[in-house]
């Protein structure tokens, strides 16, 4: 008797707290955070979230091993963005 009441207590304070945490949800940026210069003129454009969903696959797939968390490893090949795989 005493182990069912336990586990009805765990039972009830796990879902009492993931009723009061929620569900977790991405982020959506809004239009000034997607908005970049575009060039040296100071035009700037907004990216479209198709856009930056593709950005991201794209850091992730070329340049996250070596850039990882925004830190840049040393002694590393150098790279230009006119090279593959970017293109």
């Amino acid at each position: 008797m005493f182990r069912r009441l336990i586990g009805v207590v765990v039972v009830t304070v796990l879902l009492t707290f993931q009723l009061v945490v929620g569900s977790a949800t991405a982020v959506e940026l809004d239009e000034a955070t997607r908005t970049v210069k575009l060039n040296e003129q100071g035009d700037t454009v907004t990216l479209s979230l198709k856009q930056v969903k593709e950005g991201k696959r794209l850091f992730q797939y070329a340049c996250a091993q070596c850039h990882v968390g925004g830190v840049t490893k040393t002694n590393q090949k150098r790279w230009t963005l006119n090279q593959k795989p970017w293109r």
